[in-house]
């Protein structure tokens, strides 16, 4: 089930006459429904960003704080501060576009235009938040941070949608569906795995199953 929050606004009618002012007495409610479209849940409190735009910060305690981008969230990353809390969420939205914003306050502490293609994945390359990985819908890849040179370089595209990125090593890991393929910071292609060849042999052995003769014994 989508957690969906419904908030109310009220509004009073006034007309204008030549004998001044009438205010109706009736007050109508009009009903807005938003919907909950990512979440990050931590041990000192959740983000939530919801269908309007908005991002809201819920700490454990009760304080709430909310900012509003200019468009719809695809993608969150938290990064632990030092003392190993969450301490930013870094905000990919679908039209690519980087918003780093600070917990808990939630204010925008950088922003990056990467491409107006959908951040589909991000990654997190150092330990203090100053250098990420991001995939992209139209299949680039992109280094961006406040340590990278012009703060953001394009590495190289990819023939396809990225699913999610990963780092490995010196390697960078791109899942598109059902492969994977992995790249050096150049582009160059090192391997490429489809996940469905994992199930074939097991598939194959439940279809000779299958298809065997059913042997009755009798006693």
């Amino acid at each position: 089930m989508i957690p969906t929050t419904i908030e109310k606004s009220f509004f009073t009618f006034t007309l204008l006459s030549s004998k001044g002012c009438i205010t109706f007495g009736t007050t109508f409610s009009c009903m807005q429904r938003r919907t909950v479209i990512r979440s990050i849940i931590s041990s000192t409190g959740s983000c939530f960003a919801y269908s309007d735009n908005t991002i809201t910060w819920k700490s454990n305690n009760g304080n709430k704080s909310t900012t509003r981008l200019t468009s719809r969230v695809s993608v969150m990353l938290g990064i632990r501060n030092a003392t190993g809390n969450l301490g930013k969420i870094a905000i990919g939205t679908e039209t690519g576009k980087i918003t780093i914003l600070n917990i808990p306050s939630m204010a925008i502490t950088n922003e990056f235009n990467l491409n107006s293609s959908k951040v589909r994945s991000i990654e997190l390359v150092d330990k203090i938040g100053k250098k990420f990985l991001a995939g992209l819908e139209n299949g680039e890849i992109w280094n961006f941070g406040d340590n990278v040179p012009d703060r953001s370089i394009k590495l190289f595209q990819t023939d396809g949608p990225i699913t999610s990125i990963k780092l490995s090593g010196e390697t960078i890991l791109a899942q598109q569906g059902w492969t994977r393929k992995t790249f050096d910071w150049s582009g160059e292609e090192i391997d490429s795995t489809k996940k469905l060849e994992h199930f074939k042999p097991k598939y194959s052995q439940r279809v000779i199953a299958r298809e065997s003769p059913k042997i009755s014994a009798i006693m």
